[in-house]
């Protein structure tokens, strides 16, 4: 049987059944919502693997950012009071800016827990990395 290291300890579980328990909380979600659902991931590299495989399960099938698409704050931003770990829904995308070698994204998101809409730019290369900030590269 195929084992699979999950977490960063000992505990060695079977690939079908970490398969079996995103695949409930496939289920799951699409039976009571993402507001209602919770999957939490040991790394950024284990959440951004598992992205690849979720998005398609809920029908989304673009590689880029959309609307709808769910995201996690990832660094507090004290200018709009988004918080490290507050849930935002993308509402609206709109225009791109190039600066300094990075892309500049201008988004609508709404927090999921107050329903307040922000706006303001993202860097859209971290959304595409399983990292949560920039390196120095």
């Amino acid at each position: 049987m195929r084992m699979m290291r999950l977490f960063n300890c000992n505990l060695s579980l079977s690939f079908k059944f970490y398969w079996t328990l995103v695949s409930a909380y496939i289920e799951r979600t699409k039976k009571v919502g993402y507001e209602n659902s919770t999957l939490i991931c040991y790394s950024n590299r284990q959440c951004s693997e598992l992205t690849k495989f979720l998005r398609p399960a809920f029908g989304l099938n673009m590689p880029t950012l959309s609307k709808g698409d769910l995201l996690l704050v990832t660094q507090n931003n004290l200018i709009s009071g988004l918080l490290n770990g507050d849930l935002v829904e993308v509402e609206e995308i709109g225009r791109r800016e190039k600066r300094a070698g990075l892309t500049f994204l201008y988004v609508s998101v709404k927090e999921l827990q107050s329903r307040k809409v922000y706006s303001q730019y993202l860097i859209e290369e971290i959304l595409y990395t399983n990292r949560t900030n920039l390196s120095q590269e």
